[in-house]
Parts: structure tokens; sequence; C-alpha cells
């Protein structure tokens, strides 16, 4: 059951996206915004993606960067980067947050991340947002 108490139906896709604008409907998981908190960041995001035990996860995570729930903040906000020439998350800018750059595209000698694949749009839009409100731990 949805919020309020309304019940799932299966309904033809076509149906779906015709009416779905005007009568609203009960977010999915696949459909719902992930919210800009760092919180959910480590669930959905760098827990699934990123805290690997092969890459930032694990007892030695890649380049001293760890991902794992509970971790990342410390890991991550006001941290200088590897090489010392940037900060990993500078919070309230997005652009000048290493994090969002190697995300984005490669870095100088840093491939694109993650490794096998790229974020979507609405993950992106989550961590961007989540910079530019403070990120804060939670």
């Amino acid at each position: 059951m949805c919020a309020g108490g309304m019940r799932r139906v299966k309904v033809p896709v076509w149906f779906t996206l015709s009416v779905s604008g005007v009568w609203g409907g009960c977010a999915t998981p696949e459909s719902a915004e992930l919210e800009p908190r760092l919180s959910v960041l480590e669930t959905e995001i760098f827990g699934k993606r990123c805290s690997l035990s092969s890459c930032h996860g694990g007892p030695g995570p890649v380049r001293g960067l760890e991902l794992e729930p509970g971790h990342a903040y410390d890991s991550l906000v006001n941290v200088e980067s590897f090489d010392g020439e940037s900060i990993r998350v500078v919070p309230g800018d997005p652009d000048s947050s290493l994090l969002v750059q190697v995300l984005e595209g490669p870095v100088g000698t840093i491939r694109r991340m993650p490794v096998g694949g790229m974020l979507d749009d609405d993950e992106l839009t989550a961590i961007r947002e989540w910079i530019e409100l403070g990120a804060n731990r939670d």
C-alpha cells in the first residue's frame, strides 16, 4: 500500500505516463528523488557504487578515501586530496569540490568515477545539492 492507504494496481505503462501528471500517484524507488543528505548518499550511492572493498571501503580504501557509512564525512568534507592541490568537498561549492569533478569526468590523472559506470543525473544532483546546502554530517 502507498502512503495514504492507496493500493497499487498494475496498469499499462502508457496509462501511468499519461495520468501521472494529472492525478499524481505513489512514488516508486526508481522514480523517487534522492534526498540530499549524507546518510542517504552513503547508503544509496556510496554504499552501492563506491565503498566496495576494492575501492573506497574495507581495510585499505583507495587514496585514503573511505566512503562507507559513518566514515564518508571525515574523508570528504574540507579534506585535502591526496595530491594536496584540491579539496574533496568544499561546503557550499560543488564546482570546486574534487568529488563532483571526478564524478563528472576525469581530473588530471584521476579517471572518472565510479569505475565501471557513471552516476545518473539524480545521483549527481543529490550530491551537488548536499554540497550546496553546506555538506552537513546529516
